[in-house]
């Protein structure tokens, strides 16, 4: 799988859909989004995350929190529904040191 990558200070747009069991997009009662980054800080968002349509969601996340030295590498994140059409999902994208932030 290839990663996406992006440079500490970007905008990433974390998407993240669910299905009930016959495959249909559907919307658990509570969305939740995790995302770890390398020097395994959690971040962890509910409330911020935008609904897009039925079973599909969406939440920027400002990089600019990250510290350039310790979390350059691989961030992972996950979107889990709980209640109603329970689920879960991971993915994960790449962020860039700098060379002039550093």
């Amino acid at each position: 799988m290839a990663h996406n990558k992006y440079d500490i200070g970007d905008l990433v747009r974390l998407r993240g859909s669910f299905t009930d069991v016959d495959d249909n997009p559907a919307d658990p009662t509570i969305v939740t989004l995790e995302i770890r980054s390398p020097a395994d800080t959690l971040y962890t968002y509910d409330s911020e995350i935008t609904k897009d349509s039925t079973g599909e969601y969406h939440y920027d996340f400002d990089t600019s929190v990250a510290d350039n030295e310790t979390e350059s590498g691989t961030w992972h994140y996950r979107y889990f529904g709980d209640g109603l059409n329970q689920a879960a999902g991971e993915n994960s994208f790449i962020l860039r040191y700098s060379s002039v932030l550093a």
